[in-house]
């Protein structure tokens, strides 16, 4: 397999999301020792700062398509991927959160609503009660 091609199935992997970034920095410099400066071919671009963003990732990737792959635009690739898996599980787990904690207050209302409506049977039980026993009272008395 060429240097060419090596690159582009290290691409390929960054893309599908099938390689961790360790695993890919690996093979990026197994690739500098193997191939030299063959390994990878030159290309301009310009980074952008953070916060990164999904079309921006979407950028990237047509630049790969088009031929892009030095070394530096690799590890921009890869880190720009990174951020926004990371910031994906962010959003999981605030969402999950935030579920968690809607959950743990509609069970406390629930909670209030069974002891307000166990009152309610308790004074209403204790008011028939108490018209029985004067009704019972009342039929002795007859």
């Amino acid at each position: 397999m060429s240097a060419t091609d090596e690159s582009i199935k290290l691409i390929r992997k960054i893309l599908n999301n099938s390689i961790s970034e360790k695993d890919a920095l690996k093979e990026l410099d197994r690739l500098e020792m193997m191939y030299g400066d063959e390994a990878f071919t030159a290309c301009d671009f310009q980074k952008k700062e953070k916060p990164w963003s999904e079309d921006y990732y979407e950028d990237l990737k047509n630049k790969c398509i088009t031929g892009a792959g030095s070394k530096e635009f690799i590890i921009h690739l890869l880190e720009v991927r990174e951020y926004l898996n990371q910031k994906k599980r962010n959003g999981r787990i605030f969402a999950g959160a935030a579920v968690l904690i809607l959950v743990l207050e509609l069970s406390k209302r629930q909670v209030r609503l069974q002891r307000k409506l166990q009152m309610v049977l308790l004074r209403y039980r204790s008011l028939v009660l108490s018209r029985s026993d004067r009704w019972m009272i009342n039929e002795r008395n007859i």
